[in-house]
Parts: C-alpha cells; sequence; structure tokens
C-alpha cells in the first residue's frame, strides 16, 4: 500500500536549519506514521508557492490567494560568531559600530525583503560606507558554515540557528539583537 505524500516547501535556510530538525522530531515521536515527506527548497519564493506544495514555510510572503497563512515566528537577528574566532578577535562593549573593526560575513539578498549587514546596522544610524564586508555568501547554510569555521561574524537568525547556540557552535557577539517587523509563515494550499 503506498504511503500518502505531503509536499513541503521551504527556503535553503528554513530547510536545513529548522524544518530538518521538525521532521526528524515529528518522525521520532510518531514511529510508523505512515506519511512520507517530501521536502522542497528554493530561495526564490515564488517557487515555494507552486501547485504542488501541501504546505509552504515561507519568509514574509505576503498575501497569497489560495493560501490561509499562519505565523510560525517573527524575525530576529543579531551578531554571531564561533567561541574561537572571539577567542582571537575579542568584541567590547555593546555598540554596534565596534562591529566595523570585525571580519563581517555578509548574505547577498536573493529577494528585495531579506536583512543584510548594510540594512542591520542602518537602524542603529551606523553609516553603510564604513561597511567593510570580508566575505559574501549568496546561501544562507554556507555563511553559517563559514561562520562556524571561525572566519568571522555575521548575523544570526533566532530559531533558526538556536540549536547551533545550544550547541555552544556559535554565540552571540554582543546583547543587541533587532526584531525586523517581519515573520516565518506557515501556509496551507486550500487546494490540497
Amino acid at each position: 500500500e503506498r504511503r500518502p505524500v505531503l509536499t513541503l516547501s521551504a527556503n535553503t535556510a528554513v530547510s536545513h536549519f529548522w524544518l530538518s530538525h521538525a521532521v526528524n522530531d515529528f518522525y521520532r515521536n510518531h514511529p510508523g506514521n505512515p506519511v512520507t515527506f517530501r521536502i522542497i527548497t528554493s530561495d526564490h519564493t515564488s517557487d515555494l508557492f507552486s501547485d504542488e506544495v501541501d504546505i509552504a514555510l515561507a519568509y514574509d510572503p505576503g498575501t497569497r490567494i489560495g493560501w490561509s497563512m499562519v505565523e510560525i515566528f517573527p524575525e530576529e537577528l543579531f551578531p554571531v560568531a564561533a567561541p574561537d574566532y572571539l577567542d582571537r578577535h575579542p568584541v567590547t562593549g555593546s555598540d554596534p559600530a565596534a562591529l566595523l573593526r570585525h571580519d563581517l560575513l555578509d548574505f547577498e539578498r536573493i529577494e528585495p525583503n531579506w536583512i543584510n549587514w548594510k540594512i542591520w546596522l542602518s537602524h542603529f544610524g551606523i553609516d553603510s560606507k564604513e561597511l567593510n564586508i570580508s566575505r559574501r555568501f549568496n546561501n544562507y547554510t554556507m555563511l553559517i558554515d563559514a561562520t562556524e569555521r571561525g572566519q568571522g561574524v555575521t548575523l544570526g537568525a533566532r530559531y533558526l540557528l538556536d540549536g547551533k547556540l545550544e550547541q555552544g557552535l556559535l554565540v552571540p557577539v554582543m546583547d543587541i539583537s533587532i526584531q525586523s517587523g517581519r515573520s516565518y509563515f506557515m501556509a496551507l494550499n486550500e487546494q490540497r
């Protein structure tokens, strides 16, 4: 007998850092569960809402006709680094401008609403002309991997990186964060 398939979609970061853990926990807590999860990953939001998708996990997707939205968690961003990096390059105080003296690892915005260092620092009135990015990535998983390897400081997202923080692989660099006012949503395809 064929098992029912539930198709989920999410961007790379959500798939890797959040959804994979949620699916693992689901299988662990529901042994013998008859559902097969099929996961589609794309960093282009429109791909997440294709007709074949049952449930989309999307960042700031806006209103979508034919989809019912439920907020999963708000976006909160703060600087993180590996303990090894901070041993070699301590950050003192809580002035975000101090970060300009560090190796900053940044995320190239694929979607216009994604937040990078320039946008995050502007929240504190810091002019991006002083911003010197050491390395750029267009994939959040690669960015976090480089950060874990001690290459510099990046913006970490609460909820997505909770596991890395709990394991001590990454640590907050200073006690400041911003809530972007955007959120991650679970969207249910009303046709399915």
